[in-house]
């Protein structure tokens, strides 16, 4: 099943206080790697049909978020990194709705509907953003994402060498299917060089809500 597709009964809803949480500051990818593969050992939910990741950036790598943690209402990052899953409607609980994954959002009111994230943190409705700063997807299954997504951190690193941030304290993450190519810096440079795999964000948000 395709990205963003699905049909039939509803996957029951998650029981948040089973689910491990690992966060740390500037690594949202890492942070969501390991909320997938936390929910990939409840086995609540199908990796492949229920839960997804949605890698968010574009051309010049300038894409604004609101109500994150953040000094000011807005903040501008190069790219950022969340998780959708898929759940019962809170409207018609024989429909599907999928909820957001955003750690890095000030309340604690995550998962969101993917409508109420559009609305307060991506601002569709309120705001009409310069071509610069429209947000572009890379869209993975969650099985796809930790099959073969992989970081070594190289994008943190000054030119001297030193952390831009303090990273995590466990190992990098490298992909399960050792054949895999889908590193963090790949998918950057598809953003950079405008090629297919990248969706924009109208065509994002009707993939998800229909």
């Amino acid at each position: 099943m395709s990205v963003g597709s699905y049909g039939g009964a509803p996957p029951p809803l998650i029981n948040w206080e089973e689910v491990e949480h690992t966060y740390t500051s500037c690594y949202c990818e890492e942070n969501i790697w390991k909320l997938c593969e936390s929910i990939e050992k409840l086995g609540t939910l199908d990796m492949q049909r229920d839960v997804a990741v949605a890698i968010i950036s574009n051309h010049g790598q300038t894409v604004p978020f609101w109500g994150h943690n953040a000094p000011d209402d807005v903040v501008v990052w190069d790219y950022h990194v969340v998780a959708l899953l898929r759940g019962p409607s809170r409207l018609d609980s024989r429909s599907s709705a999928w909820y957001v994954y955003d750690y890095d959002v000030k309340d604690e009111s995550c998962p969101m509907v993917l409508a109420e994230y559009a609305r307060k943190v991506l601002k569709k409705d309120s705001l009409v953003l310069k071509k610069e700063y429209r947000r572009n997807y890379f869209l993975l299954t969650g099985a796809s994402f930790l099959r073969n997504f992989s970081s070594d951190r190289s994008h943190m690193r000054n030119e001297d060498g030193s952390w831009m941030a303090p990273p995590p304290t466990y190992p990098p993450i490298m992909a399960r299917n050792p054949e895999a190519s889908l590193s963090l810096m790949r998918i950057l440079d598809t953003f950079r060089h405008g090629e297919a795999e990248v969706t924009t964000e109208p065509q994002f948000l009707s993939l998800y809500t229909t």
